[in-house]
């Protein structure tokens, strides 16, 4: 953080947040690397671009549903190797943001509706 905190690019969150104040900060986010998954939903669903640190089939298959593909969107954990690992990956990101940005304001209302018809149909099982 000091190395970059002059650059205003990079900021520092001392205070405790609920979720959805958390949401709201990584809604801000110019692109967003995580590794907990209601983190990385949470930059999904307010279509951040983000690359994942994984560590589970989840992130993989979040992936997928969203982009058709999980390549370049998350890195397993055990693959990172070094810093250059990191820094490629998040390089593929940057370069690709528009891109992310546009697919996941395309396909997340559709997303969302699929979602609210399977509580359409587990709501009377209640």
């Amino acid at each position: 953080y000091n190395e970059f905190k002059s650059t205003n690019r990079v900021v520092l969150i001392l205070e405790t947040y609920n979720a959805p104040q958390v949401k709201g900060v990584i809604s801000q986010c110019e692109l967003f690397i995580g590794a907990r998954t209601h983190a990385t939903i949470a930059a999904y669903s307010t279509t951040v671009p983000t690359l994942v640190l994984g560590y589970s089939v989840k992130a993989k298959g979040i992936a997928r549903d969203l982009f058709g593909d999980e390549k370049g969107l998350v890195l397993p954990v055990n693959e990172i190797d070094d810093e250059n690992t990191l820094i490629s990956a998040f390089n593929d990101l940057y370069e690709r943001k528009d891109q992310l940005k546009q697919t996941l304001i395309d396909v997340l209302p559709s997303y969302i509706q699929i979602a609210l018809s399977a509580v359409k149909h587990l709501k009377p099982l209640l």
